[in-house]
């Protein structure tokens, strides 16, 4: 096989994806769920595609490879970038970026998440009311070595918009914040500064996100009648979304079916993650580890169904919460039936001390994950009831002991009541 060839290149893209999550898990206090969601994300739709890759006569792989490549990359600058930090650009589609902005099938425009200029600020303070805007969600994350944060706001239009039957939404996004200090019953009002420093979005009269850059959207049915719509308008003439060219879907053998299933199941265990409430439940260490070397592994047992059946089963034998999951999932499964899965491990003591990765805040309750334990495990823990959150970033940044009683940690870094 060429050294570069596309069906490499996809497997080693596997490869460093389930990888990454190892790295990502290892210590539970620099987590970054957003990465590992992009990086199981990308084989929800690309799991079959590059099995028929790898099962394909060898006449046809590097073809279908390719095509398999591009589609995959092909979605958006976001996901073309994250591609090339880990395998290259040489084999991938041309970058487009995407606008800030696209027309929807009816040839509205509407917006996306853009970057927090003074020119888009201008725009977002004359069409909604910030000043008056009302605190309704609360997000502030790690990303790795950075904290992240969003402020949702619900604010009133201050264009004509007769049609309009619920406020809008407009959400502030944060990147690399330095300072976090937040409290919900302090919920009326909010501004965005911006400055040579950074970015510093205020909510309520004391609240503070500050951090280095920042992006939004709005979620408004009526953007388009706004001043920043109206102009929008007239610069986005052709940016209608198209659908993206389908792939050659080949059929796949039974052991390569199967294979393929089991894969693409722990993929989206790993991605469950997405769920700030299902953070620790899945065993990323252990999923990445039980399926080290996929990509290879795959090119290599690609023509023998022996060597498929023996990978689908490696699979499960080192991944016993994966198999326990397919095993309840799908009881009459004989494939599955043959791979015997033990009792699941006992649910954890509650934890005493833990450093916060992970708050949420808004009119459902709040959500946290934290970091606990001698190897730094993640948990989460869901309070439906909880009215109001009063949130620090020391919270983020050491260990601090929790108590259970109201939902805290340390001294007033963080309390939810």
């Amino acid at each position: 096989m060429p050294r570069e060839s596309a069906a490499a290149t996809l497997a080693a893209l596997l490869d460093r994806s389930i990888a990454r999550v190892g790295e990502l898990a290892a210590d539970g206090r620099c987590f970054d769920r957003g990465e590992v969601v992009r990086a199981c994300d990308v084989w929800d739709n690309n799991t079959g595609p590059f099995f028929r890759v790898a099962c394909s006569p060898w006449w046809a792989r590097e073809r279908r490879g390719r095509q398999a490549l591009c589609w995959l990359a092909d979605f958006g600058d976001r996901r073309r970038d994250w591609v090339a930090g880990l395998v290259g650009d040489r084999l991938l589609p041309p970058a487009r970026p995407d606008p800030p902005f696209h027309r929807d099938r009816r040839g509205v425009v509407q917006p996306a998440w853009d970057v927090l200029t003074a020119t888009a600020l201008d725009y977002l303070t004359r069409d909604y009311d910030l000043a008056g805007a009302e605190v309704t969600g609360i997000h502030v994350e790690r990303a790795g070595a950075a904290i992240t944060g969003r402020v949702t706001l619900t604010a009133r239009r201050l264009f004509d918009a007769p049609e309009a039957t619920v406020p809008a939404v407009v959400r502030l996004m944060l990147g690399d914040i330095r300072t976090v200090r937040l409290d919900s019953a302090d919920a009326t009002g909010a501004a965005a500064d911006l400055g040579a420093g950074g970015v510093t979005i205020r909510a309520g009269s004391r609240g503070v996100l500050a951090g280095a850059d920042a992006t939004f959207i709005v979620e408004d049915d009526q953007w388009h009648l706004s001043s920043g719509g109206r102009a929008a308008d007239a610069r986005a003439a052709d940016l209608v979304r198209g659908d993206r060219r389908p792939l050659d879907r080949p059929a796949l053998g039974v052991p390569a079916s199967n294979a393929s299933f089991v894969l693409h199941r722990a993929m989206l265990l790993i991605r469950s993650v997405r769920y700030a409430k299902l953070v620790g439940r899945a065993p990323l260490r252990e999923l990445s580890a039980g399926l080290k070397g996929a990509g290879e592994a795959i090119l290599s047992a690609a023509h023998s169904d022996r060597a498929l059946q023996r990978l689908h089963d490696g699979w499960l034998e080192a991944c016993p919460q994966l198999a326990r999951e397919l095993h309840r999932q799908l009881p009459d499964n004989a494939a599955f039936r043959a791979v015997p899965v033990g009792d699941p491990p006992p649910d954890p003591a509650p934890a005493n001390h833990g450093q916060l990765t992970l708050a949420s805040f808004g009119r459902g309750g709040a959500t946290v994950n934290f970091a606990t334990g001698d190897d730094w495990e993640l948990r989460s823990a869901e309070l439906p009831g909880a009215e109001r959150i009063v949130l620090d970033t020391a919270a983020f940044t050491e260990p601090h002991p929790i108590s259970y009683d109201a939902f805290a940690m340390g001294d007033d870094v963080l309390t939810i009541r």
